[in-house]
């Protein structure tokens, strides 16, 4: 599981400023569900033994939620679409630090 990646959370590593800036969070935690689809589909290629190897995609990879969290930021109309890409932004950055230190061990 993941607690094998001895990863390590801070209250001041990730913070964000507004609900847009949440959002834009958001959408890269939700948005991960599409890739892991494709992932768990090129994964199957290499035929690993059944879930070995893919068992966190697959169970990531069957989020139905994406459909609903973009309508409901096609429909709300106070959010700032430039906080939303810096949340995304930030939270991409903090998931490529978290990944950037396991690698470097």
């Amino acid at each position: 599981g993941l607690s094998s990646l001895d990863v390590r959370t801070s209250q001041d590593e990730l913070q964000f400023s507004s609900p847009s800036h949440l959002l834009g969070g958001l959408y890269v935690v939700i948005g991960a569900g599409l890739g892991a689809r494709v992932l768990v589909q090129r994964a199957a290629a290499l035929r690993f033994p059944d879930g070995q190897g893919t068992r966190y995609l697959e169970r990531l990879s069957t989020t139905t939620r994406w459909a609903g969290f973009v309508k409901f930021l096609e429909e709300t109309p106070a959010i700032c679409a430039a906080e939303l890409t810096e949340g995304a932004l930030a939270t991409f950055a903090c998931v490529a630090g978290h990944f950037s230190e396991q690698t470097s061990r």
